[in-house]
C-alpha cells in the first residue's frame, strides 16, 4: 500500500521552490536532493540581479531564504526543521555532478546551451507568451498555510494506494536521490535510493550543470575569478580584463556580453575552426576589444586569493603563454540533470533537456518542467523562479482537471 501524491516536485533551486509555493494547496512532495542542494546559485558569491535585494545577496543565503519560506508556516526555522527528524536524510541525484572536462579532450557539444535552436518547442526565440497558458488567477490562488508532512488520506480499495485529501495545504520535503522517473498506466513512479513514490503528476526542476575544465587551480579559483555565466557575474569585472574558453555559440554569447563591459576580452579555443554560428563569429571578429587566441588549451589557473592569470598551451607547437586576467569564463556548455528520466517517457530533446511548451508542459500529460533543466537561453535565478511559478500553476490546473 502506498500513498498517491497529487504532485511530486524534483529539485531544490529557485524553480523547484517556487513551484512548491504555487502547488502547496495540492499537498506536494518535494524531493530536494543532497548533492548541490539549492542549485547553481549556491556556487555563486554575490547575486546582484535578483529583485528585492538592493545591496545584492549571497547565492547560498538567497537559497536558504527561499527554503525558509517553504517551511516557515510549520512553526520552525530551516535549521530546526532539518534537525527535527521530519526531513529524511537522503538526496535528489545530481545526475551530472561530474561535468568536468579535461582541457586536453574534445568537447563535442561546445554549443550545448546556445540560442541557435531556441528554448521551447513551440517558441523558437525562447520567449514564453503567458497569454497562451490561459491562467485563471481566480482559480490559482495560493494558500499560505505551508506545513510539512500530510497524514490525512484515504485508501483506494481498488489498488491499495492512499489518496491525498487536499484540504490541509501541506508540503512534505525529503532529501532523497531520485534514480528513476517512469510512467505506469496513468500513474508516475519515482524511485529513489530509499523509497518508491507514486504521483498523479510531476514537476522536474533538477537544473543543469555547467561544464568545467579540470586543470591545476581550476577548483581553487572557482567563484573566485572563474565562472560559467557572464550574465550572472560579468558586472564584477567592469573595465577589467577577462577570458572566455570555448568555440561554440555559448562561448560567443559570453564573449560578446563581456565585450560591452570589460576593457579587454580574450576568446581562447583549442582549434582554428569554430562550431558557432557564422554571424556570431563575425561579430566577435569585428569587435575591437576582443582578441581571439587559437589553437590553445587552458593548462593552469593562478592567483593570490583571487584569480589573476592563466597559462595556456598551443596545441600544435606546445608554445606556452601566460595571460594576466581578472576573470575567466567557461563557455563550453551545460549538461541538464535528466539521466533519471526514463527513455520511454520521450520528453527529452537531442541534448537531453526536457522539452516543454510555453506553459512548461511536456508532450506527456501530467509531466511539467521548469528552470535550467529546460532553459537553454536565460539560465537566471529570476527566470527559473518565473518558470517554477508557471509550472506550479499549470500542474495544479492539470490535477484539478483529472480529479
Amino acid at each position: 500500500m502506498s500513498k498517491l501524491y497529487n504532485i511530486i516536485i524534483i529539485g531544490s533551486g529557485p524553480a523547484a521552490y517556487t513551484a512548491c509555493l504555487y502547488t502547496k494547496h495540492k499537498n506536494p512532495l518535494l524531493l530536494r536532493g543532497s548533492s548541490s542542494i539549492g542549485g547553481q546559485l549556491t556556487t555563486t558569491t554575490t547575486v546582484d540581479n535578483y529583485p528585492g535585494f538592493p545591496e545584492g545577496v549571497d547565492g547560498p543565503e538567497l537559497m536558504d531564504l527561499m527554503y525558509e519560506r517553504l517551511i516557515k508556516e510549520n512553526g520552525k526555522s530551516g535549521d530546526e526543521f532539518l534537525n527535527s527528524g521530519e526531513n529524511s536524510d537522503c538526496n535528489v541525484e545530481n545526475v551530472n555532478s561530474d561535468s568536468t572536462v579535461n582541457s586536453n579532450e574534445n568537447v563535442d557539444n561546445e554549443n550545448n546551451g546556445d540560442n541557435s535552436s531556441g528554448n521551447f518547442s513551440d517558441n523558437k526565440n525562447g520567449i514564453v507568451n503567458n497569454g497562451d497558458c490561459n491562467v485563471d488567477n481566480n482559480n490559482s490562488t495560493v494558500n499560505n498555510d505551508v506545513n510539512v508532512d500530510n497524514n490525512n488520506s484515504t485508501v483506494n480499495s481498488s489498488d491499495g494506494t492512499i489518496n491525498n485529501i487536499n484540504n490541509n495545504n501541506k508540503i512534505q520535503i525529503k532529501d532523497e536521490t531520485v534514480t528513476l522517473l517512469e510512467k505506469q498506466d496513468t500513474i508516475f513512479t519515482i524511485k529513489t535510493t530509499k523509497s518508491t513514490y507514486k504521483t498523479k503528476s510531476v514537476i522536474i526542476a533538477t537544473g543543469a550543470t555547467a561544464r568545467k575544465l579540470q586543470v591545476p587551480g581550476s577548483d581553487t579559483y572557482w567563484t573566485k575569478g572563474i565562472s560559467a555565466c557572464a550574465v550572472c557575474d560579468g558586472y564584477f569585472y567592469m573595465q577589467k580584463t577577462c577570458a572566455v574558453i570555448g568555440g561554440g555559440d555559448a562561448a560567443m554569447e559570453e564573449v560578446l556580453f563581456l565585450s560591452k563591459i570589460c576593457k579587454k576580452v580574450y576568446l581562447i579555443h583549442r582549434r582554428h575552426e569554430f562550431r558557432s554560428r557564422q554571424d556570431k563569429l563575425n561579430e566577435v571578429r569585428n569587435t575591437n576589444n576582443i582578441e581571439i587566441i587559437v589553437p590553445y588549451n587552458l593548462i593552469e589557473c593562478k592567483g593570490n586569493k583571487l584569480l589573476n592569470s592563466i597559462k595556456i598551451i598551443n596545441t600544435e607547437n606546445n608554445e606556452i603563454k601566460n595571460l594576466e586576467i581578472d576573470g575567466l569564463f567557461y563557455g563550453i556548455g551545460h549538461d541538464p540533470n535528466t539521466s533519471f528520466v526514463s527513455d520511454k517517457l520521450n520528453i527529452l530533446d537531442n541534448e537531453k533537456y526536457v522539452d516543454v511548451d510555453a506553459c512548461m508542459k511536456t508532450n506527456v500529460d501530467g509531466v511539467f518542467a521548469c528552470g535550467d533543466v529546460c532553459d537553454k537561453v536565460y539560465r537566471q535565478g529570476v527566470t527559473a523562479a518565473w518558470m517554477g511559478c508557471v509550472a506550479g500553476i499549470e500542474c495544479s490546473k492539470w490535477v484539478d482537471k483529472i480529479e
